[in-house]
């Protein structure tokens, strides 16, 4: 898991209105066309959250994908 890429996607989503509609649409898509590099895991959750308003997205991806020492 790289924090690095969800950290950029996620400056990307909150800066680009239409990256953010494209991530909504078609996650997975979106997110390959790009050249992202991420985990089937973590491919999972960018497309189980995508109906979320981008402030409880992020939070959700936080809590779904950060170790637990986190916490």
């Amino acid at each position: 898991m790289s924090w690095k890429t969800i950290n950029r996607i996620l400056n990307r989503a909150a800066i680009d209105p239409e990256f953010w509609q494209a991530l909504q649409q078609n996650p997975l898509e979106t997110l390959k066309a790009d050249d992202y590099e991420l985990t089937s895991e973590e491919l999972t959750v960018f497309a189980e959250l995508r109906q979320l308003p981008f402030s409880a997205f992020c939070q959700s991806l936080l809590e779904k994908l950060a170790p637990e020492e986190w916490y």
